[in-house]
């Protein structure tokens, strides 16, 4: 575990939200020359490619860049018209229980979040929960984006390197479409690491071979639906991305020592 002393140990316990959070998808022609900031801007990549511009700074941004921008900042971005940025952004101020301000919150820029699935969540519902407009339902917008920058404390606390963060953030997708065909070369090329370096870093992160892992994930969703469902063996293959059932029985059985029909319980 890493640690480092500049990195926020206490964070406001609320936030005080200045603009409705919001997902916004860039038109073709976008571009973001900030003027100085008057308060922080949450600001997410979720989708995209592109490049901001700090302090004379380069940065690259793409899917789970995320800058915290503090009052006074003067952020500039572009983006990759053949691959259009979608960004979540919300304007806050940190106060306490009183509503009084705070010290500005300080983090690190730019970061590299780790939980996609959560990040994407939590500014998807925050918006939707802002929107509705009665206070219940804005007080739990703004708690969410305390719970995001909680997570990126929590990150940050157990720092890994950029690469695995984006190692963790693939597998993610991996376990929720296992039934996809994942090609070791097209995923080197999304983490962009070479073959070898991809196959290296992913067999250090996750104790086996990217091939191996895609191939587990499957079982495990196998072992699953065998136990839960009545989805014929056919059927089963066939959501799981095999196009054989019988190669699917011998795969199963080769990871697990059994047949799948073994777990049937009917």
């Amino acid at each position: 575990m890493t640690t480092h002393s500049n990195y926020p140990l206490d964070l406001p316990p609320r936030l005080r939200l200045n603009c409705a959070p919001q997902v916004y998808e860039c038109g073709e022609d976008w571009q973001w020359n900030a003027v100085p900031l008057p308060d922080h801007d949450f600001w997410f990549v979720m989708a995209g490619r592109g490049e901001v511009t700090i302090e004379e700074r380069k940065i690259e941004v793409y899917p789970g860049v995320c800058f915290l921008w503090n009052p006074g900042d003067q952020p500039c971005a572009t983006q990759d018209k053949r691959q259009r940025l979608t960004v979540f952004y919300c304007h806050f101020e940190p106060v306490n229980e009183n509503g009084l301000l705070l010290p500005p919150v300080d983090f690190p820029r730019p970061l590299l979040v780790r939980d996609m699935n959560f990040f994407v969540a939590s500014a998807h519902r925050a918006e939707r929960l802002w929107r509705r407009g009665d206070k219940a339902a804005q007080e739990q917008a703004a708690a969410l984006l305390v719970a995001l920058l909680w997570q990126l404390r929590d990150e940050m606390l157990h720092e890994t390197a950029p690469a695995d963060a984006v190692l963790e953030a693939l597998a993610a997708e991996i376990r929720r479409q296992p039934q996809r065909e994942w090609i070791l070369d097209e995923m080197a090329r999304r983490v962009h690491l070479s073959r070898a370096q991809f196959t290296r870093r992913f067999r250090r992160a996750f104790g086996t071979s990217p091939a191996r892992f895609v191939i587990q994930t499957r079982i495990e969703r196998a072992r699953q639906l065998l136990l839960e469902s009545d989805l014929t063996l056919d059927q089963i293959a066939r959501q799981l991305g095999y196009s054989d059932a019988y190669f699917f029985a011998r795969q199963f059985k080769q990871f697990t020592g059994q047949p799948p029909g073994s777990l049937r319980r009917f």
